[in-house]
């Protein structure tokens, strides 16, 4: 069953009627043929995700790879046989197809919670341990889901703890140093998910630029290329999906010996 956030490509290819020939035409006139990529494909009002081909739908299993494109990077949709095109779907069409359609609404803080994985959505940036009330904030927040952590967490964990950490900000020029951040993400979580920020064993903060995510393709001397981001579940690109810049993900998982 398809728990997932995004609307997937079979809603599209259904739309457009796409054959295996069918192709996708940028606002650069760079063309792909996406039919491989049915199985991958996801989709928000306002930007298409492509990721390797799998059977796997869960928004919150690590990706190698994602490619973000907005829509407004869509020139048009082709249904091709051979060498005639037999429908041509131009941006206002898509555009107007796509705001038919319902979509997840994103409310923050968002959690999605199992057995030995935790993931939360914050919205802005995460303030690190210096800043005026930042590390308060944000230890309520997560007290605030604390009754829903604890449908898979009854007690803290008390055993080892991988925390992963992506920040995605227009503006990483003006983000504290990433470890400092760290300090304030895991001490919000201690007592909650774990006992102890000391259990945590392997840390892994990254920033992720999204300052050009939705700058238009275009032909130039040195063509843009689609926003790719390496090693991260779909789930946590979704805010991003939904036209917001500035977030953070906190995703934590636990092991029981």
């Amino acid at each position: 069953m398809n728990n997932s956030l995004f609307l997937d490509g079979n809603v599209l290819f259904q739309k457009f009627n796409m054959s295996f020939e069918s192709v996708i035409t940028f606002t650069d006139f760079c063309q792909e043929m996406i039919f491989a990529r049915n199985k991958a494909i996801r989709f928000t009002q306002n930007a298409l995700l492509m990721s390797n081909p799998a059977l796997n739908l869960d928004d919150w299993i690590e990706e190698d790879s994602i490619e973000f494109c907005p829509w407004n990077s869509v020139q048009n949709i082709q249904n091709i046989a051979g060498s005639a095109v037999l429908e041509e779907f131009n941006h206002s069409e898509i555009a107007k197809w796509l705001s038919s359609l319902p979509f997840s609404e994103l409310k923050f803080p968002f959690l999605q919670v199992r057995t030995g994985k935790v993931a939360c959505i914050f919205e802005g940036v995460p303030k690190s341990m210096r800043s005026k009330g930042g590390k308060e904030r944000l230890k309520q927040e997560v007290q605030n889901l604390k009754l829903e952590i604890q449908q898979y967490f009854p007690t803290p964990d008390p055993d080892h703890v991988e925390l992963m950490i992506e920040v995605f900000s227009s503006r990483p020029q003006d983000l504290p140093d990433v470890d400092r951040l760290s300090i304030s993400i895991m001490d919000a979580f201690e007592g909650v998910v774990y006992v102890s920020d000391k259990q945590v064993k392997r840390l892994q903060p990254r920033v992720i630029d999204t300052s050009n995510a939705y700058s238009i393709l275009g032909c130039a001397p040195e063509p843009m290329s689609l926003l790719e981001i390496n090693d991260i579940p779909l789930g946590s690109v979704f805010p991003l999906a939904c036209g917001i810049l500035n977030y953070y993900v906190v995703r934590i998982f636990t092991f029981h010996r």
